[in-house]
């Protein structure tokens, strides 16, 4: 009987000390391996900051920058043409596919209009130059936070434009901050997250999006 007591109790040391030992070392790495990162913070009784946990470096194009319960994505939809990752689209054929905006200023002028940023995908047929190829399936944010290519550095306070025509190497559906006449467009509904160099900006798609050409 005594010895039966005794095994029970060198089998429950064994067990706390071996659990206190394997948190004490490992806490962190096990909880970002089996734990999502929103999670972690909730089970270590951290608030997760408002507005999503945040990527302070930049990420990929078309990628998310921070975490956001907010974020919202549509996918199934046709590219028109390539569409590179980050890039502002449109929905066209009926919202069955999506492009690039802008075309020729005829086109833009008439046919303005603002959906979303293409999102990143490992499916895409042209991940060498980060891009869907034309006429994949493919998906695009409408909501949420989006790393995207930009012209220009940019502030949390400038205001958000688009290219509608290209010039050089400044491709449609790029971003920048600064209006160019006939060639660039104000959107609303949309804000820049974070200050960020000359390559890249991070997109805050929130909702109600309007377009108006730059004249």
């Amino acid at each position: 009987m005594n010895l039966k007591i005794l095994l029970s109790f060198l089998t429950l040391f064994y067990i706390v000390i071996f659990g206190i030992s394997y948190f004490e070392v490992i806490p962190s790495e096990f909880l970002q391996v089996f734990f999502p990162i929103g999670a972690l913070f909730a089970l270590i009784g951290a608030p997760v900051p408002e507005g999503g946990l945040y990527n302070e470096q930049p990420g990929l194009l078309g990628t998310s920058s921070r975490d956001s319960k907010d974020e919202r994505k549509r996918g199934s939809v046709v590219s028109i043409g390539k569409l590179p990752f980050g890039s502002a689209v449109m929905l066209v054929s009926g919202g069955e596919g999506i492009s690039v905006i802008g075309a020729d200023a005829v086109q833009v002028s008439s046919n303005l209009r603002f959906d979303g940023v293409t999102s990143y995908s490992n499916a895409a047929g042209d991940l060498k130059n980060l891009s869907y190829d034309d006429g994949e399936l493919c998906t695009f944010f409408d909501k949420g936070y989006v790393w995207v290519p930009c012209e220009e550095a940019t502030t949390e306070f400038d205001t958000v434009r688009i290219r509608v025509v290209q010039e050089g190497t400044n491709v449609v559906g790029s971003f920048r901050r600064t209006a160019i006449p006939g060639k660039t467009a104000v959107i609303t509904g949309v804000k820049f997250a974070s200050n960020q160099n000359v390559g890249i900006a991070e997109l805050n798609l929130v909702s109600g999006f309007t377009i108006t050409l730059d004249n």
